[in-house]
């Protein structure tokens, strides 16, 4: 278990904080981390992995509190996979990883059969003499879960794990994270909402370095529930001054109409209808609309 208490960040000469007054508890299992760019989510990341001190505020993982002594042990529990990896570009995937062993000060012989069978997880032993530099985007992106998962660590943090690869490949790598989640705490942080929808029942919503929502998915939705709403017509100009003066987050253009999405606790539209709330839709919410 990771639990964050008033934790706060700020960097010298900042005005304001880059993050504020955070409280969390990640448990084992998916756990997203959502917000737009600049919210917060890398300088906690950053933090949780040791690469960042905290300003104040105390956090404990697996009942070790982090400070400078026990850093060691944290980072042994933590396994990290960030949006993007550099590496020599000649080097093969079957080296990098007995590379990635030896930096973790894992046995041979052990480590050997670990990547042996973390290869065919990943779906790369059939690519394992392959160069770094001839690898697609989503191969990248598979090393480096393999990479995160060469001491076995307790706990896996993800940076934007599927920025950038295409709809197949977004797939796989969100099936992999869940298959890790069933024994591991596993943190995906993301803009996506997707990918939070798809993998996580807990979430975290940072906006500007403050904390806006954090439990179930299904709290968030709870939260704002009976403010989406469906309108349908034939009209162009009805469509474009409901644009105007409403929350309309998607317009869909059929043989027969022009159905309109829109969020509000109240709409004075006759024939509007309700219709079930999206995490997205909860998420436009929560930012102010």
């Amino acid at each position: 278990m990771i639990k964050i208490t008033n934790l706060q960040k700020r960097y010298r000469k900042a005005k304001s904080f880059a993050l504020q007054d955070v409280n969390l508890e990640i448990n084992q299992g998916m756990y997203g981390l959502l917000g737009a760019n600049g919210a917060g989510k890398t300088t906690l990341i950053n933090i949780l992995t040791t690469m960042s001190p905290k300003t104040s505020g105390e956090i404990l993982v697996n009942d070790i509190l982090y400070e400078p002594g026990n850093y060691p042990a944290i980072r042994k529990s933590i396994g990290y996979v960030p949006q993007e990896f550099g590496m020599f570009p000649n080097m093969r995937i079957d080296e990098i990883m007995d590379y990635f062993r030896i930096l973790n000060a894992v046995p041979q012989l052990e480590g050997s059969e670990r990547i042996k069978n973390l290869l065919e997880y990943l779906n790369l032993s059939q690519h394992a003499d392959k160069k770094f530099k001839h690898l697609s985007g989503g191969m990248k992106r598979r090393l480096s879960i393999g990479l995160a998962l060469i001491n076995d660590p307790k706990i896996i943090i993800a940076d934007e794990p599927t920025t950038g690869v295409d709809p197949n490949e977004r797939i796989n790598i969100r099936n992999l994270l869940l298959d890790l989640a069933e024994t591991k705490t596993v943190i995906m942080s993301t803009h996506i909402i997707e990918d939070i929808s798809y993998t996580c029942k807990e979430l975290a919503v940072l906006s500007t370095g403050k904390l806006m929502f954090s439990g179930s998915i299904g709290n968030l939705l709870n939260k704002y529930a009976g403010f989406a709403w469906e309108y349908k017509t034939k009209d162009e100009n009805e469509t474009e001054n409901i644009r105007k003066q409403m929350l309309v987050t998607n317009i869909m253009r059929e043989n027969d109409g022009i159905i309109l999405r829109i969020l509000g606790k109240d709409i004075d539209i006759d024939g509007a209808k309700r219709i079930p709330l999206s995490l997205e839709d909860a998420f436009i919410l929560l930012e102010g609309g």
